[in-house]
């Protein structure tokens, strides 16, 4: 008689293992929403942007649209803004909406004053989809005097600026004296070179050294406390 076949042995599946000591497979682990959020978020385009509302507009409300910021995700929050600027007179108001271009005067309210110029901004920024659609409204400028007086002249299109003695009161939360001379290249502004001297608050002589660190601005400038009259 001839031999009987040996029935064919159960093959397990390769990395896996049996009751008897083969390899078993192991079990899949999930993946929780978060990881797979943060992977997904690794793994996005460079071109995906954000988008803003933008528009700007002088002594009028703009009407903005949506627009992507930059392909290359350099800006990654929204602004919006308004600056008043009253010179020898005449008043300008500026309604601004964009991608942030200098992100130190985020969320920041800003102001310097001269003998026949005054300038005051304030911003908010944001960084969810047109989040930036509200329109800054500046409240009245604190004329109550506070006490420091500082030197005061002003010059356009020019890196020189003498007070010949002249000293302005300062007023509100204008308590450091200023002394700055530097370049502006912005939309909406025409100036290549200005001087001035006069007040302007702590908080903007902080954004400028930040602007100036980021190279953001060519300036040259500098912030003193003044000469107090209450002393």
């Amino acid at each position: 008689m001839g031999k009987k076949k040996r029935p064919p042995t159960r093959q397990t599946r390769k990395g896996s293992k049996s009751n008897h000591g083969h390899l078993k497979t192991a079990p899949k682990c999930p993946i929780s929403p978060w990881m797979s959020q943060k992977w997904l978020g690794a793994a996005q385009s460079p071109g995906d942007a954000l988008n803003c509302e933008v528009c700007y507009a002088e002594n009028r409300s703009c009407e903005s649209s949506s627009q992507s910021c930059n392909q290359d995700n350099k800006y990654d929050e929204c602004q919006s803004s308004t600056t008043e600027i009253y010179n020898g007179g005449n008043m300008t108001t500026i309604f601004k909406k964009s991608c942030v271009l200098f992100p130190p005067t985020c969320n920041s309210s800003l102001s310097f004053s001269t003998q026949n110029l005054t300038m005051r901004f304030q911003s908010r920024c944001c960084n969810s989809e047109n989040c930036n659609t509200d329109t800054i409204i500046l409240p009245p400028k604190n004329t109550t005097k506070n006490g420091v007086r500082c030197p005061v002249c002003e010059a356009s299109y020019s890196n020189i600026c003498d007070s010949k003695g002249q000293i302005m009161e300062c007023t509100g939360e204008e308590i450091k004296c200023i002394n700055y001379v530097g370049k502006i290249n912005e939309r909406g502004w025409n100036i290549t070179q200005i001087a001035y001297r006069g007040c302007t608050t702590k908080e903007d002589c902080e954004v400028l050294a930040k602007l100036r660190s980021d190279a953001l601005i060519e300036a040259e400038f500098q912030c003193t406390p003044g000469i107090s009259t209450t002393a």
